[in-house]
C-alpha cells in the first residue's frame, strides 16, 4: 500500500512529499500524505485499507 510514497518521491514532476499521517499495523494500513508538484500545487493522498476495504482519494 505505501508503494504510492516511492512513486511520488521519484516522480519528475514532485518536488516533495510530506507524511502527514500513517497508521501499519497488521490489521489496518492508513496514509494520508502531501506531494508539492513543480508548479507549487499541492497533492494530497489518502489511502486506508481495513478488513479487506480499500479506499482511497487524491486531491
Amino acid at each position: 500500500m505505501f508503494e504510492i510514497i516511492t512513486k511520488l518521491q521519484i516522480s519528475p514532476v514532485v518536488k516533495r512529499v510530506q507524511i502527514i499521517d500513517m497508521l501499519d499495523e497488521s490489521t489496518a494500513k492508513y496514509l494520508k500524505c502531501m506531494a508539492e508538484i513543480t508548479d507549487g500545487s499541492k497533492l494530497y493522498v489518502t489511502e486506508s485499507l481495513a478488513a479487506g476495504r480499500n479506499k482511497y482519494s487524491y486531491h
